[in-house]
């Protein structure tokens, strides 16, 4: 025991020489504490660490990518060139083609007594249209210019066309007529009748008439124009036998006659006009159709045809036309109609 203490004193003493051994001297103190503290003054600025302010983001962060550049804004230059104008376009509405008939006819003109002629009571007139064929259609042999309406002034109830028209060409459609006995205006309406049995006329439709307006006046005063307006601009009907609508016993004889006047301001050459049938009932007794002239017509002349003729058997109306023609054109057109009772 003894033994034991005495080895720690022993250790405790030579621990407490050896610390003395090593302390500094007070010069020495001072100047190892100045040094002390120039090294951690040095090692203070070595390892000073920077000062660390925390960033503050906004609550809708968004994270720029660095050294991303901010887009520019590209500006669209301003053009100069004036704007191109984009026209309106109307839609007209397609039409319906308006099919065209078969059977349908225009008016042209008036060949003779224009509408409001004046005639005395009781004077025969020979009234013609100039029609055109505007159907698609050809007008044959049963065609026929038919009484629609108004005053028939004595007409034939039919008269048969005077030649085969095709679509597009024109024709002179003529009636014998006869004034009133009474003054006043009278209007008479006709239409055309086809083979097959149907009334057509004028218009988009083919339902309208033509008609002959005329005025009948006072004898003692009105101015008798009747025969001065029968004319196709070449010739002019004189007189006719017999009235229109006389009325004849089946198979009674009788004579067709026509005065013309040639007002064509040229001379009919015998050698180059001939008088001819045209259309209708073929009521004359020798079956001639054709004549020459007999003689030259100068302009202002007249000319006679005369006809032995003979009624038909059956009752009914019936019509006849015949023509001066030459040179390629018809320059007369006389026609008559008559009544087997």
């Amino acid at each position: 025991m003894k033994k034991r203490l005495f080895l720690i004193n022993l250790i405790v003493a030579l621990a407490l020489v050896l610390t003395a051994c090593n302390l500094p001297t007070q010069g020495e103190e001072v100047g190892i504490e100045t040094a002390v503290a120039q090294t951690v003054a040095a090692i203070s600025t070595e390892t000073k660490v920077p000062e660390v302010f925390p960033t503050i983001l906004p609550s809708n962060t968004v994270e720029a990518a660095t050294n991303t550049p901010m887009p520019t804004a590209t500006l669209a230059p301003t053009s100069t060139t004036a704007p191109t104008l984009v026209p309106t376009v109307t839609t007209v509405p397609s039409l319906t083609p308006v099919p065209i008939p078969c059977n349908r006819a225009e008016f042209v003109s008036d060949v003779t007594v224009p509408d409001n002629t004046s005639f005395l009571p009781n004077t025969a007139f020979v009234k013609t249209w100039r029609l055109k064929n505007s159907g698609t259609c050809t007008w044959g042999s049963g065609y026929s210019l038919v009484f629609h309406s108004g005053n028939s002034m004595g007409g034939a109830a039919s008269v048969t066309l005077p030649a085969t028209i095709a679509p597009g060409q024109t024709v002179d459609v003529s009636v014998s007529l006869k004034s009133p006995a009474d003054t006043g205006t009278y209007t008479g309406y006709w239409m055309l009748k086809s083979d097959g049995g149907s009334i057509f006329g004028l218009g988009n439709n083919a339902d309208k008439a033509f008609w002959v307006v005329i005025k009948v006046g006072d004898p003692a005063t009105a101015t008798a124009v009747a025969i001065k307006t029968q004319t196709s601009g070449t010739c002019q009907i004189v007189s006719s036998a017999p009235t229109a609508g006389t009325a004849y016993n089946s198979k009674e004889p009788f004579d067709t006659r026509w005065k013309v006047k040639n007002i064509s301001g040229k001379t009919w050459s015998s050698d180059s006009v001939d008088v001819r049938y045209k259309s209708g009932t073929k009521w004359f007794e020798n079956g001639v159709t054709t004549y020459d002239l007999p003689a030259d017509v100068a302009d202002g002349g007249t000319y006679e045809l005369i006809l032995d003729s003979i009624a038909p058997t059956d009752k009914g109306s019936y019509s006849m036309t015949w023509e001066i023609a030459g040179g390629g054109s018809v320059l007369c057109i006389m026609t008559a109609s008559i009544t087997v009772k």
